[in-house]
């Protein structure tokens, strides 16, 4: 179907901006096209359709309408469906020209998903009528995408800026909202990659559970706190100091282990090309020793290290574990 336009000047204060139904674009960008507009003009009319009479609603062109109205346009030129245009049309025209006036990221796909979505007559209709507007979606990505535009504003804007993967949103969306919302203020402030983010969403969790304290009020106490607000570090150097910090809570006993061969490892000295691994969390109780070599000679010469080294304080005691698990 060809959605047929009339072009007509509109008084910019007949136009509702808080109507959202055909709302594809998020918020960022404006001023940009503000700066366009004052400059050139208004190009790329926006589209509207006539709510009731002298009043309308935007299909595409949100950010254009805002802009216009920063610079106090009474009125601007724009392009009014006829009547007989459905929903699902000028939702099409949305997605359309969001596609060809921007790079839709992820969220804005979610919404145009969506929004299709709450169109269609059935289901199955949906990833037919995505693909005709150059969108691959099948059911488990198009119930993802429900859930990511049902997020808190917050999160939206954190996936919309690439913090926040859609799964991390996701799982941190199921959690209770002061969690949720002390989490992502702490992703937003220190941008840690998506690993690292899923590492520190299992060690908040697990030690607010251990100790019995909400994670909003864990990273408001010490040491977190400290190490979180540090501007005398560079974000990955707190980065790397809150997840150690977290481990030591967590993992106590592991902690002390590691500290404990850290510091043995440290005063046996051994020489470029030998090394000593520990055993994963020192579950199991086999180290290993690397040798480097490029000749026999060589060879022979560090296997009279391994012997010597075998003979000190420092490795018996690496052996022995003996620390307390308290």
């Amino acid at each position: 179907m060809v959605v047929k336009t009339i072009e007509k000047s509109v008084d910019l204060n007949a136009i509702d901006i808080d109507d959202d139904r055909y709302r594809i674009s998020g918020a960022s960008g404006i001023q940009s096209i503000v700066e366009s507009i004052r400059n050139i003009g208004l190009i790329n009319f926006p589209i509207l359709e006539e709510k009731t009479s002298g009043s309308y609603r935007i299909v595409c062109g949100f950010k254009r309408v805002i802009a216009c109205r920063r610079l106090s346009m009474p009125s601007i030129p724009c392009r009014v469906v006829n009547s007989g245009c459905s929903k699902i049309e000028c939702l099409k025209l949305a997605v359309t020209d969001n596609t060809v006036t921007s790079m839709p990221g992820l969220l804005e796909e979610a919404r145009a998903i969506t929004k299709l979505r709450a169109l269609c007559d059935h289901d199955d209709d949906l990833p037919r009528i995505a693909g005709t507007l150059g969108m691959n979606v099948n059911m488990p990505l198009a119930e993802k995408y429900g859930v990511l535009c049902r997020l808190p504003a917050q999160l939206q804007q954190l996936v919309e800026d690439d913090v926040l993967s859609m799964k991390i949103a996701i799982d941190l969306f199921m959690l209770d909202r002061k969690t949720a919302h002390a989490i992502a203020g702490l992703f937003e402030s220190l941008r840690p990659t998506a690993s690292h983010q899923k590492e520190l969403i299992s060690s908040l969790r697990a030690i607010s559970a251990l100790r019995d304290i909400p994670v909003a009020e864990l990273l408001t106490a010490a040491p977190l706190i400290g190490i979180i607000t540090n501007d005398n570090l560079d974000r990955k150097r707190r980065i790397q100091l809150l997840r150690a910090a977290l481990r030591k809570m967590r993992y106590p006993h592991i902690s002390r282990f590691e500290a404990s061969f850290s510091q043995n490892l440290k005063k046996m000295g051994l020489p470029q090309g030998v090394s000593l691994h520990a055993p994963r969390d020192f579950e199991s109780p086999v180290y290993t020793f690397a040798v480097n070599f490029e000749n026999i000679d060589e060879l022979r010469q560090k296997a009279d290290l391994l012997k010597k080294f075998s003979e000190t304080n420092e490795l018996i005691a690496i052996l022995k574990r003996e620390i307390e698990d308290t």
